[in-house]
């Protein structure tokens, strides 16, 4: 029976490519089928003969390497030791483990990785009816090895191991530890006569320890390899670090005992003989358990046993051989206690063991590539050796040498070639494939090999042969080919994905370098792809490095690589030398006021005559190089803004990334030429960042709602997020595109979890990476409050773009019953439902309070610049071009594009109904939201559910849709809920600098009287997520301009207390301009001399009416003051 086509024979190859002799008979019978007319005589001394001869000698060495053993082939002149991993090959204890599956395989894991770790115990939550949470929801109870202040760190170890292995569509909701209620056991026990007692006395109280609360014990890979023999059972389940724990080991969470059951561990122990009379006493009761009395285990505890003496000094067991009573060493059983301590939690060193037990091929490193020529081997007589012929020969003589140097040079060639390509062979069977750019066929130079070769060969002699060489190579076909056969080994299929044939993929030259480097990454990530291809993002690490497993393994089986998008990598835009690095980043204390200087570019400012943009702008971008985080926000509404610098004549050109951060983009002399470059580099982002997929993980954006919600949404749910991809190929289209993406990402996902394909244009998928970079920055951050709001906001972008799907239910449902009676008509709403209109005053720019941000919509960029630079502009970018080499610090201003307009009248606030400040009573309820509560009777409801107040957010510049407005803050009073402000935190981590506070507190006054809250009424300051290593004096300054801001305006200034906010209780007590604080859900230093007067509770189950709250309640500080609230009515 043949082999198939495109296998390789495993038998023994029998060409006499080795054989000498046979070679040379193969070659003589050639010879004399070609030339026997002419050539007769075969003889050993015939020139010809012994020219064969020589031929056939120097061939048997090709074979005789070429059959080496692999690994010698391929070791490496630095390490005998083969790097498995290049090439495609991996060791067992790499490619057999897997992510935990199992709750033994979760609890193995945590054991392992987490020091500190006794013993840990998963319970899944939704499971039953009566829990609301969703499924994949873990509570994680943790019994510690050691009591006392470390519970806080254990519990974040646990948190980020959890976190790093997670299943997809699992997370954990909390954590405890144990708390340990000690517990004595009181019995007299007899032992044999020849026990030492205190052995005894050990051993009976580490059993009982032990079954109280129960530790595994692990063994080392010897023993855990003689008990399961085959490697595959090895390395079942998650790979171990420090020992294996066998099954039995895992004993469940014990929830009560009896006393016999006891008695009947301690009477098991080596030495004793019987027991009598034991009791349990616990700590805080009052009786001891007896007899066949229960011993329940509260909730969230264990027993802790007590193994010392008593207050006596005598031990709670006594001890008893052969009627006489022994009293045991206390110090002498507590050494014996510690020994067994010590082997029952040994660990082992596995890496080092498994490298042992498994180890990679070791080879003899070879020079494959050396090579002697031929003519060395000849007798001296025929003068082609080195130095063969002695001076003075004819030229005939001479000349006959040189002839047949040159006939042989050709055999050198090839046999020098030959061995230079089997070198290669480490090279090319790699995951390399070659090199990115190297050939796939060697050669190598005669002139070190032949002697006396010079007068035979050009100058250009090794330029010639690279370009002959060059010519015959396929490069492309050939690297493929060795990928195929890597991926071959490894069994991974292999489809040609489709976006790699687009031509707006900028990161291949062609078709076919873009499918290399598509299976060069499948190669690289094939364990981890596969291994974890159920795990999920873990969202405590770097954003970049994290990928959830069935994102890697689809991004690479669809061709959507994202190479450049790692930290600090760059793109170049064109070939050239860079005329403009577009690399600098603003300093912290310069992001604010290039956000409230510069103005912000719109729509109408990018508007081209004519329509759509042409292609050909791209060129504009020649020689620059951007980082990859400020295309993600090219298209975003409030990314891109311009100011104009007098001094120099120069237009600036900022960017602010999806961090905060503010970026320089360019310094260019007109504005025409900032518009041309950021349509430039919008093109580019269309182009670049348009072959990208995210996966979202539903579980996670639970935190935006609570579980009374539609908690069935949140489990085992992810959304993929990809591009819409039009292929270039007649009759494909988005159809094949989407059924592709479809089909991969479906086949990579676990099969229990429910997944949506969510395909989006540009400017959506602008929009959902904003989002979704906000969202992963607030999981890492894990700020409560920030991350509700940045997962309501992913929710709501995902709502809106998702389209509807109708539920399966496992059972039809029941009929539905018949219709009931008409209802009447529904009364008409009543009049205050409707929003009240209100008429917002203009403030005045001239103004000191008053920063001006926007301009009216029909004015001009150019217009609005003129109008702002005089005032605000030039003395801030004087600042910030004195960080950029050539710009001047403190030159004088000089005159701007137009002078400045005569000052307009004082604004005046808005006239609202009857509306005034009062001090609020202890002991009130209230509540703070991130929602807008003026719709569908939402403030209606929190009053009904006896809540007295609200809080709600103002911008720090312009109000978005779920800010406090003038008709939301009319509904509120109108239900009779008393109101406060708070002002938005800046996004991530932040710098706060003394111009920052002064412009967000005057933003915050504006507002405040736009939303009609009278004079008196306490407006909070957001304190949270401050950048570690910010001086105190900073923040302390920043929060002291804000204060004055808001003060100067009419309104008390109070400061909200948040997670972060880098002060210490003295300095919040003492350096601080402010009267009024709230504590916030974190945990968070109190307040020197004032104290708290407004405490939150945050929780994920408070939720009413949809929205998700956090609870607060009135208390009086230390000076026994309240804070001010505005309420609706006549001033008292």
């Amino acid at each position: 029976m043949t082999d198939p086509a495109g296998t390789i024979d495993r038998a023994t190859q029998t060409e006499p490519g080795a054989a000498y002799h046979a070679l040379v008979a193969d070659a003589i019978a050639m010879i004399q089928t070609l030339a026997g007319d002419v050539w007769t005589d075969y003889n050993y001394s015939d020139p010809g003969v012994t020219i064969l001869e020589q031929l056939a000698y120097a061939l048997t060495e090709l074979p005789y390497r070429a059959l080496l053993p692999v690994e010698d082939l391929l070791a490496g002149p630095d390490s005998a030791r083969l790097a498995l991993r290049r090439h495609a090959m991996y060791p067992a204890w790499s490619i057999l483990p897997c992510n935990p599956v199992t709750l033994s395989d979760w609890r193995r894991l945590l054991i392992d990785r987490v020091p500190g770790l006794a013993n840990i115990w998963l319970v899944p939550l939704g499971t039953t009816d009566d829990d609301p949470a969703p499924q994949g929801l873990y509570a994680i109870r943790v019994l510690a090895k050691r009591e006392g202040g470390e519970e806080a760190a254990l519990i974040e170890r646990v948190r980020r191991c959890f976190v790093a292995h997670r299943g997809l569509a699992e997370d954990v909701e909390r954590i405890d530890v144990l708390t340990p209620i000690d517990t004595v056991v009181e019995a007299a026990i007899e032992i044999a006569h020849d026990t030492d007692p205190d052995e005894a006395l050990a051993q009976g109280l580490f059993a009982l320890t032990l079954t109280l609360a129960p530790e595994p014990t692990r063994i080392g890979l010897a023993d855990w390899r003689a008990r399961h023999q085959e490697t595959t059972a090895v390395f079942s389940g998650p790979l171990m670090l420090r020992g294996f724990i066998e099954d039995d080991q895992l004993k469940p969470a014990p929830t009560g005992f009896t006393v016999e059951f006891l008695a009947e561990v301690l009477g098991a122990a080596p030495g004793i003989l019987a027991v009598d009379a034991l009791t349990v006493r616990l700590d805080g009761q009052a009786d001891a358990f007896a007899g066949a009395a229960p011993i329940p285990v509260p909730d969230g505890a264990f027993l802790h046993l007590w193994t010392r003496p008593l207050a006596h000094g005598r031990f709670s067991i006594t001890i008893t051989r052969m009627g006489a009573r022994i009293v045991p060493d206390a110090a002498r059983v507590e050494r014996k206690l510690e020994g067994l301590w010590t082997v029952h939690r040994k660990t082992w060193a596995l890496r080092g063991d498994y490298i042992a037990a498994y180890p990679g091929p070791i080879g003899d490193h070879v020079d494959l590539a050396a090579y002697t020529s031929v003519q060395t081997q000849f007798p001296l007589i025929y003068g082609i050796g080195e130095n063969a012929l002695a001076d003075g020969v004819g030229a005939a003589r001479s000349g006959a040498a040189k002839q047949l140097k040159g006939y042989l040079m050709a055999f050198d060639q090839l046999l020098a070639d030959y061995f230079a390509q089997l070198a290669l062979l480490r090279t090319l069977v790699s995951i390399e494939a070659g090199g990115p750019s190297g050939p796939t066929y060697a050669w190598q130079s005669l002139r070190p090999i032949v002697p006396d070769v010079a007068p035979l060969i050009s100058r250009n002699y090794e330029l010639h042969m690279a370009e002959l060489v060059g010519k015959t190579d396929p490069v492309e076909r050939r690297r493929g080919e060795v990928l195929d056969l890597l991926m071959g080994m490894l069994g991974l299929d292999w489809v040609m994905p489709l976006s790699t044939a687009s031509p707006t993929n900028l990161h291949a030259r062609d078709h076919t370098w873009a499918q290399i480097a598509a299976q060069q990454a499948m190669l690289r990530r094939a364990v981890p792809a596969t291994r974890d291809r159920g795990r999920g993002l873990d969202y405590l690490r770097h954003r970049h490095r994290a990928v959830a497993g069935t994102e890697w393994a689809s991004r690479i089986e669809l061709g959507l690589i994202d190479r450049e998008h790692e930290v600090g990598e760059v793109w170049p835009f064109a070939q050239g030398a860079p005329d403009a690095i577009i690399d600098f980043r603003y300093p912290p204390h310069l992001w604010e006021p290039a956000e409230v200087l510069f103005v912000l570019v719109t729509a109408e400012d990018l508007a081209i005559e004519g329509g759509a943009q042409d292609a050909d702008d791209l060129s504009f971008l020649a020689g620059r190089r951007i980082v990859p985080e400020l295309l993600l926000v090219t298209h975003h509404a409030d990314a891109y803004r311009i100011g104009y610098r007098d001094d120099l004549g120069k237009h600036s050109l900022a960017c602010r990334d999806p961090d905060g951060q503010w970026w320089l983009v360019a310094r260019v002399d007109r504005m025409e030429t900032a518009l041309r470059l950021l349509r430039a580099l919008r093109l580019a982002a269309d182009r670049q960042w348009r072959d990208r997929l995210h996966l979202v993980d539903w579980i996670l954006l639970r935190h935006g709602a609570g579980v009374n919600g539609d908690a069935g949404r949140f489990g085992m749910h992810v959304t993929a997020v990809l591009p819409m991809h039009p292929l270039p190929e007649p009759g494909d289209g988005d159809a094949a595109w989407e059924m592709r993406a479809t089909t991969v990402l479906r086949a990579n996902t676990p099969a229990h979890i429910a997944l949506d394909c969510l395909f989006l244009g540009r400017a959506a998928m602008a929009e959902f990476e904003l989002l979704y970079a906000a969202w992963r920055l607030a999981l890492g951050c894990r700020g409560q409050s920030r991350l509700a709001r940045a997962s309501r906001r992913l929710d709501r972008f995902l709502a809106k773009h998702l389209p509807p799907v109708a539920k399966h239910d496992p059972d039809p449902p029941p009929a539905p019953p018949p219709p009931p009676d008409p209802a009447p008509p529904p009364a008409p709403p009543p009049q205050n439902a409707l929003p009240v209109p209100v008429t917002l005053a203009i403030p005045d720019r001239t103004d000191p309070d008053e920063i001006p941000t926007d301009a009216p919509a029909e004015m001009s960029l150019l217009q609005r610049l003129e109008g702002l630079a005089q005032r605000l502009i030039s003395p801030v970018l004087r600042l910030i071009g004195s960080l950029r080499p050539g710009l001047q610090p403190g030159a004088a201003p000089t005159a701007l594009l137009a002078a400045p307009q005569p000052a307009a009248p004082k604004p005046v606030q808005p006239s609202h109904p009857a509306r005034h400040a009062v001090a609020a009573p202890p002991g009130a309820r209230g509540f703070d939201c991130d929602s807008v509560l003026a719709v569908s009777g939402r403030a209606a409801a929190f009053k009904a559910q006896g809540f007295t107040f609200a809080v709600r957010y103002l911008a720090r510049e312009t109000p978005g849709v779920d800010d406090l407005s003038a008709a939301e803050a009319t509904a509120i009073l109108d239900a009779g809920l008393a109101l406060m402000a708070v002002q938005h935190v800046t996004p991530g981590v932040w710098h706060p600098t003394p111009p920052l506070g002064n412009a967000y507190g005057a933003s915050a006054v504006r507002q405040a009287r736009a939303c009609g809250l009278p004079q008196g009424v306490c407006l909070w300051l957001d304190l949270e997520s401050v950048a570690r290593g910010t001086a105190q004096t900073d923040i302390v300054g920043y929060c002291n301009a804000w204060f004055a801001a808001v003060r100067a305006g009419g309104f008390r200034p109070a400061l909200y207390v948040g997670a972060d906010c880098g002060l210490d209780a003295n300095a919040l007590g003492t350096a601080l301009d402010c009267e009024f604080f709230w504590r916030s859900g974190s945990q968070v230093p109190d307040v020197a001399v004032h104290g708290y007067c407004m405490v939150q509770t945050i929780d994920k189950r408070f939720v009413l009416d949809t929205i998700a709250y956090d609870l607060n309640v009135i208390e009086p500080d230390a000076r026994g003051a309240t804070p001010f609230w505005a309420v609706a009515g006549t001033t008292p």
